[in-house]
């Protein structure tokens, strides 16, 4: 799921704008939602229901597709959306796939092997397949490669790391950031300025995950104060009977 998400990404960020990519990428926590309610059988709240439609909402807001904005389609155009959507559910799979992983205390170095292994059986095969097979001019380009390369095993480095230390609710909320990094360096390096409704599609997307975020920390310590409650009237009930065995004791070594 990783190679392949990482395939459709790259195809994606050539075909349009990075800042926008990144946003409907953004929209994975919605698939995480869907997945976690039929693989790990959690349930699934009327605000989770409404957070995803405003979600929606801002993946149409930031695609805007031609035939409810007007403009010009073009099988591209049309491409690097869907690709993105896909990549999208993907990293949904990924999250739960990492979190349930991260249970057997795999070390991250040995997923990350896996990951650059079947990724390179899998760029080899697109290559051949695309009849791509080239090899880069020496300087600029071989040194791009090089930092995609070495940036891209760090960030999984980071992500795995991040999910096997940390809950993947606050993993997804602080990774919202990354929206805002996008595009402002899609600003300074291809002087790329969104548009209104892009920037409104954007926001909606990650106030939306942040909404989604916060409910399940919520839930999450909600269901942790219930099973503390739950769990001190045994624990004074077994005080309790401490003591009265202690009183016991006591009488009967002072019973002569």
């Amino acid at each position: 799921m990783g190679s392949i998400g990482t395939s459709l990404a790259f195809f994606a960020f050539q075909v349009m704008p990075i800042g926008n990519a990144k946003a409907i990428i953004y929209c994975s926590p919605v698939f995480t939602g869907f997945f976690s309610c039929i693989f790990l059988h959690e349930a699934c709240t009327a605000v989770d229901i409404i957070l995803s439609a405003l979600t929606l909402s801002g993946v149409i807001l930031v695609i805007q597709p031609p035939f409810i904005f007007g403009g010009e389609s073009s099988s591209t155009s049309i491409l690097g959306p869907i690709f993105c959507l896909i990549l999208a559910a993907m990293v949904g799979i990924v999250f739960i796939t990492l979190r349930k992983i991260g249970s057997y205390r795999i070390h991250p170095v040995v997923i990350l092997i896996y990951f650059s292994s079947i990724g390179m059986v899998l760029s080899a095969v697109l290559a051949t397949a695309l009849r791509e097979w080239v090899i880069p001019q020496c300087g600029r380009d071989r040194i791009l490669l090089l930092l995609t390369g070495t940036f891209q095993f760090m960030s999984q480095i980071a992500l795995t790391l991040a999910l096997r230390y940390e809950k993947a609710t606050i993993v997804s909320l602080i990774r919202t950031c990354d929206v805002l990094f996008t595009f402002v360096l899609d600003y300074l390096f291809f002087q790329i300025i969104p548009n209104g409704i892009t920037i409104t599609g954007a926001l909606l997307i990650v106030g939306s995950l942040v909404g989604i975020t916060l409910r399940k920390w919520w839930s999450e310590k909600k269901a942790m104060d219930k099973a503390s409650e739950e769990q001190m009237p045994d624990e004074e009930l077994d005080q309790g009977f401490s003591d009265d065995d202690a009183s016991i004791t006591e009488n009967q070594v002072t019973t002569p």
